[in-house]
């Protein structure tokens, strides 16, 4: 027995099992083959896989990298028999992004999301909505003012609002919805660096109600306070919608006030409360729901505390100005202490020192007949303050809610479902998606393309992978709980809903083995542990197909399982 070759599955092989499970590959053929590519050695769906399979192997390769990174992967199973690492170079690569960028990649993702979604049965009844913004370095070529003009141009890296904190480099904007089943992404557009979170929102709001008779689209929208606003509320009025009210509409601060002032609130949970109105606001009838949180509540006293800080600050460097200053009129001197108080929010004026002072018309030694009577009085003042407990107290509160605003019926969701659906926003599109697209470890260094619509596709590749991650981990959740199984964490506790990150880092030291054994070769999978063999079994047939296990297991999860 002699030993050929030994490449690393790891789990490599659950990502090609989803893929291959949700049929994304041949779907994905089936929108961007051409003829004119039947000489190539991989089609476009197999080079995307192959990049899905690099960036989620969370090795930091970028792009152009690819070949390096499949150089000691079994790509036999993973894709296909006869694939070579060298098929996916640059250029193979970069002619796929083109095609994709050629075909639209907005529509390509939403067939794919879409049948993909359909085919792992994730519910689209809450859709996210949210947008980011990915920093570039380098040179980019700007839009011209002709392009400008048409409707289906090129995305340009431009500066805009940094979500990233880095508004000296030029960026593209993603919007992302995403379902809170799993946070699987349904829609993601790329659009140019300065574009707004208001008319993304208007635009994507529209495009929602006029497919509403074409597709089954999900009944609830949930969105921050971008999406509520005058000019998106024409569209809202046909949908339904979840969204928190923005801050700086006067209804909104109208609407905590007189929460504050009555003694109507519902228990949510130990932290939680809200108090419940009906309004009709942009001729929309809604439920406005205000909800206090404690968390909340203590971060508005750090936030308040810190303010006033910084006004005491102010106030002071203001104070030692009026010192120095000297009015002719003690009325006039009061006068401007008062008005140093006037736009302060935390602080009110106690009192008001003054202290005269005479002096002579002219300058130098006064002659001797000068009368004294008639000096110049002159006066200064010097004000003393305190903090407003009430005005700061008040603010701490008001800070302390927030409002919710939406047009689904009572009997449909009652109030605190409404909330639960906002707060799993969060969970879902931010700590679930923007956070996993970007992590250090993901296409970090990928962005080189200078062409912007391969800089688009790079990030539609980066969405269909989040895809994936997404499908793949609800799947394993879901298993785990339906066969009362768990797994141990980074620190060794049994849990039932492990991060698919997690359970990847478990899966590694698994190799196949390339065997010369009299003559024959023969490929076996070595390295399963107990815990990774529990994984492997969690993603069904395919999976176990893959890494040679047996069928007969006591908790084997069967063929076709399409990870439901």
């Amino acid at each position: 027995m002699k030993i050929k070759a030994i490449e690393r599955l790891d789990h490599l092989g659950i990502i090609a099992t989803v893929i291959n499970d949700l049929g994304l590959t041949q779907s994905i053929d089936s929108l961007i083959q051409k003829d004119t590519l039947g000489q190539e050695h991989i089609t476009p769906g197999e080079a995307i896989k192959g990049m899905i399979l690099n960036g989620l192997g969370f090795t930091s390769k970028p792009l152009s990298l690819t070949p390096q990174f499949f150089e000691n992967k079994p790509l036999n199973i993973l894709i296909r028999p006869g694939v070579e690492a060298a098929h996916f170079n640059r250029h193979r690569l970069g002619d796929v992004l083109d095609l994709m960028a050629d075909f639209g990649n907005e529509k390509l993702f939403s067939i794919v999301a879409s049948f993909a979604a359909n085919n792992a049965g994730v519910s689209k009844q809450f859709i996210s909505l949210d947008t980011t913004s990915f920093s570039f370095e380098g040179e980019y070529k700007e839009a011209s003012e002709n392009e400008e003009d048409h409707e289906e141009k090129a995305i340009s890296m431009r500066y805009g609002y940094s979500k990233d904190k880095r508004p000296d480099l030029k960026q593209l904007v993603l919007e992302m919805a995403v379902t809170q089943d799993g946070g699987v992404p349904l829609i993601v557009k790329t659009l140019s660096g300065n574009a707004s979170d208001s008319v993304i929102f208007k635009e994507r709001v529209k495009k929602i109600v006029s497919g509403l008779e074409k597709t089954k689209l999900p009944p609830y929208l949930i969105a921050d306070s971008k999406l509520y606003c005058k000019e998106t509320a024409e569209d809202l009025r046909h949908i339904y919608f979840i969204t928190r009210i923005p801050r700086l509409n006067k209804e909104e601060q109208k609407i905590i006030q007189e929460a504050l002032c009555q003694d109507k609130w519902h228990t949510l949970n130990a932290k939680n409360k809200f108090a419940v109105f009906n309004v009709k606001h942009y001729d929309i009838d809604q439920r406005w729901i205000v909800v206090h949180s404690d968390d909340a509540q203590e971060d508005a006293k750090k936030a308040v505390e810190k303010a006033i800080q910084k006004e005491e600050k102010e106030l002071l460097a203001c104070i030692k100005e009026l010192a120095k200053k000297q009015f002719d009129c003690l009325v006039d001197a009061q006068t401007a202490a008062k008005a140093i108080f006037k736009k302060c929010a935390y602080h009110t004026l106690t009192s008001i020192e003054s202290a005269e002072k005479s002096s002579y018309q002219s300058q130098g030694r006064p002659k001797k007949n000068l009368d004294l009577n008639h000096t110049i009085k002159s006066y200064s003042v010097m004000p003393s303050f305190e903090v407003d407990l009430a005005a700061k107290q008040a603010d701490i509160d008001e800070k302390s809610c927030y409002v919710l605003g939406t047009n689904v019926p009572t009997q449909e969701l009652s109030h605190e479902q409404v909330i639960e659906a906002y707060k799993n926003q969060n969970r879902t599109i931010e700590n679930i998606g923007f956070r996993f697209m970007k992590d250090p470890l993901f296409f970090a260094s990928s962005f080189f393309l200078k062409k912007p619509s391969r800089v688009e596709s790079l990030l539609t590749i980066m969405a269909l992978s989040l895809l994936v991650y997404s499908i793949a981990q609800r799947h394993m959740r879901k298993q785990l709980q339906k066969l009362n199984k768990t797994m141990p964490n980074q620190i060794n506790k049994q849990v039932s809903n492990p991060t698919l990150r997690w359970a990847f880092q478990l899966l590694e030291g698994i190799n196949k083995v390339e065997l010369q054994i009299a003559g024959h070769a023969q490929d076996i999978v070595q390295g399963i542990k107990e815990v990774q063999e529990l994984i492997i079994r969690l993603f069904g047939l395919t999976a176990v197909t893959m890494y040679q296990l047996s069928e007969n297991h006591e908790f084997s999860v069967g063929g076709g399982a399409q990870c439901r």
